[in-house]
């Protein structure tokens, strides 16, 4: 991990605290990030589908294939597949929709699997060691703090509706519940306001697709400080009341090509965090679109839309998907470049 280099550019970005309106034009992803490393996925096993997630272990990379409910690693260094250590199934280690993928205490990893309702805990290698399975309910996020094995879902739980965030206990079960679930009054906000996570330093931080709001939550489990995307940026959800009253799935998705909807959350060094947003009004299933903001909560830096599509954070190194032809898939990471440190400094 090259954190001396993230050092230098968030010293630059605390130095100044610029309004919204201060914030310059949306910068191309080229000018945000630049890769330090990147390779295309070779897989014998056929096509990759849609990468869900991935996660950067040293010499390997995880990789999630939400399309074929697989779970490959590969190469770090050659994007030759190493081994797979999940396929469609209901057995020990299978998977049936594998959503996230996160470095775990130690050197290993979990993944949370929506369709066979677990989090699978593996070694380094991929190898099983727990599975432990979900409540009842809906989940859409894993946290786990490397430090220390502490483990949160974020989500619906059936025994506590009004929480949106779950701590896992020794025994698997839930320990503790917090933050409050905001209200949703209709089929698309409950649809779409199921949170996500991402650990920023010792606060934990919460969002979800159906609002601007990202809450920063502290060990107590107390909503500390609120961060707001900025208006002009970021268009907040709309509710369509024939959508929601209807249920089909025309309306729905003509009510989501309208939409540009927070879906991931990703912390970096020194209180930062990097927000993903789908624009699902931009062609084919909809680009990408990030910002990064401070520990305060101030904008630093917006981007454009892009197929680019960030997928982790480890450390101060970023890994993200897309920029590969001919159909093939690739994994990239890097750090900000930087025209996006001068870029906050405007």
């Amino acid at each position: 991990m090259h954190f001396s280099s993230i050092v230098v550019c968030l010293a630059v970005l605390s130095s100044c605290a610029p309004s919204d309106a201060a914030i310059p034009p949306p910068l191309p992803f080229a000018a945000v990030l630049h890769d330090t490393g990147s390779v295309t996925l070779a897989s014998p096993e056929g096509a990759i589908g849609f990468i869900a997630s991935a996660c950067l272990l040293g010499d390997k990379i995880v990789v999630l294939d939400e399309s074929h409910a697989r779970a490959s690693v590969f190469s770090s260094r050659s994007g030759a597949l190493m081994r797979v250590i999940g396929h469609a199934g209901d057995s020990t280690g299978d998977l049936r929709r594998p959503v996230q993928v996160v470095r775990a205490q130690g050197s290993g990893f979990a993944i949370l699997d929506q369709g066979r309702r677990l989090v699978s805990f593996r070694d380094s290698q991929g190898g099983v060691l727990r599975e432990v399975d979900l409540p009842q309910g809906m989940f859409n996020g894993l946290v786990v703090n490397e430090r220390d094995g502490t483990t949160y879902l974020t989500g619906r739980s059936t025994a506590a509706l009004d929480k949106q965030v779950h701590q896992l206990g020794a025994d698997g079960g839930v320990s503790r519940s917090f933050l409050q679930m905001p209200a949703d009054n209709d089929v698309l906000q409950q649809r779409y306001g199921v949170p996500f996570g991402a650990l920023i330093g010792d606060l934990l931080a919460v969002g979800s697709m159906a609002s601007p709001t990202v809450h920063l939550v502290n060990g107590r489990g107390e909503n500390v400080r609120d961060i707001l995307l900025p208006t002009h940026w970021y268009r907040a959800p709309v509710w369509d009341v024939k959508a929601s009253a209807s249920g089909a799935a025309t309306d729905m998705r003509e009510w989501l090509r309208k939409q540009r909807l927070v879906n991931g959350l990703f912390g970096l060094p020194g209180g930062f965090l990097f927000v993903r947003v789908r624009d699902f009004s931009t062609p084919g299933d909809g680009l990408y679109a990030y910002a990064l903001f401070d520990s305060t909560g101030s904008t630093r830096l917006i981007t454009a839309p892009t197929d680019r599509h960030v997928v982790a954070t480890h450390g101060d190194t970023i890994v993200w998907t897309g920029g590969a032809s001919g159909g093939t898939q690739s994994v990239s990471w890097g750090l900000l470049s930087a025209p996006a440190k001068v870029a906050t400094q405007q």
